[in-house]
């Protein structure tokens, strides 16, 4: 499948739509903080809510070696932890949240083609 190339931003139906066609595929789709989507043996598709405790890792850039670390052990005890390192795209930081969400939809579903 070739990359998705945006031309403008889509509506909340459009995102649906293609969320919609990607579990008809047979793809599974986390929304990060929020759960997975997944086609369900019977037909149709299930979602999984996310329960875990999420954290949000601010450091200094001095203190990033720390910072990985604690990431890495939250994960290993069942949180869920925010570090920009491991959860940003590039140039994410400077875009509105609605296109950072899309940004990251994309991404996720390109890398299941």
């Amino acid at each position: 499948m070739p990359p998705i190339k945006v031309l403008h931003w889509p509506d909340s139906e459009q995102v649906a739509m293609i969320l919609r066609e990607c579990l008809e595929e047979g793809s599974i789709i986390e929304i990060n903080g929020l759960g997975v989507f997944r086609p369900c043996r019977k037909g149709g598709f299930e979602f999984e809510s996310r329960r875990t405790v999420r954290v949000f890792i601010a450091y200094a850039d001095e203190d990033l070696a720390f910072a990985l670390r604690l990431f890495r052990k939250l994960e290993e005890h069942g949180f869920e932890p925010w570090l920009d390192k491991k959860r940003l795209l590039p140039g994410a930081s400077r875009l509105p949240l609605d296109k950072v969400f899309f940004q990251n939809v994309v991404k996720a579903m390109e890398k299941k083609s």
